[in-house]
């Protein structure tokens, strides 16, 4: 893993943002996991790394490379919503799955944010900071997009969410897990928004097409 890694970089070596940004998803992760720094046992600290490694940074990379694939200089309004929107959804999924864990983490003394700070403190922080964050730095992206597409995508998750609270008793929940919960737009961005994009440069340059096309074959339970 290492190796490839490695040869990643070397591959990228003329881009030094897209370097450091792409090395330091690594090292988030090393930190999250292996000791010394295990901040996973390390209260927020382990929301942080994680927020960074698994949501902030790759969506970075991925923004980066787009621009260094296109040869052009990346606008700092963009990365900056996308390293908002994807920094506090990381930092929401990571603390709701921590809530979901409470009480294992519980026996075996890892202590989480959750398990620092409490339950409903660890809900509260995220209600009322990053997820009006998060809605933000999403406003800022669909704005900058601009193409209707992702707000049909928006508004057909929303009537999907509507029918399953309806209909089928599911609970639409910010943060804090229920009995039969669904995480708020967690399936708008692996779904809808993706598909709407890939709609939405289809319809400016039709060899897009082929690109919602194959969206559906390689994360079909996704699509």
């Amino acid at each position: 893993t290492v190796l490839i890694g490695g040869l990643i970089l070397w591959h990228w070596r003329g881009d030094a943002v897209l370097c450091i940004v792409y090395l330091c998803a690594w090292l988030a992760f090393i930190a999250y996991s292996v000791p010394p720094l295990r901040v996973k046992a390390r209260g927020g600290w382990g929301v942080v790394a994680m927020a960074l490694g698994e949501a902030a940074l790759p969506s970075l990379v991925a923004a980066l490379l787009c621009y260094h694939a296109a040869g052009r200089p990346f606008d700092a309004s963009w990365i900056l919503a996308v390293a908002l929107w994807s920094f506090s959804h990381g930092a929401r999924a990571i603390v709701w799955h921590q809530l979901n864990d409470e009480e294992a983490d519980r026996a075996a003394r890892v202590k989480t944010f959750v398990q620092n700070v409490g339950r409903a403190r660890a809900a509260r922080i995220i209600v009322r900071g990053l997820f009006p964050a998060e809605l933000a730095a999403l406003a800022a992206m669909l704005a900058m997009i601009g193409s209707i597409w992702p707000i049909i995508g928006l508004g057909l998750y929303l009537c999907v969410v509507f029918l399953r609270t309806r209909f089928w008793r599911y609970v639409a929940v910010i943060v804090a897990p229920q009995r039969n919960h669904m995480l708020i737009l967690q399936e708008y961005y692996l779904g809808f928004l993706p598909l709407a994009i890939l709609i939405a440069a289809a319809v400016r340059q039709p060899a897009d097409a082929f690109a919602v096309l194959i969206l559906p074959v390689l994360f079909p339970f996704v699509s």
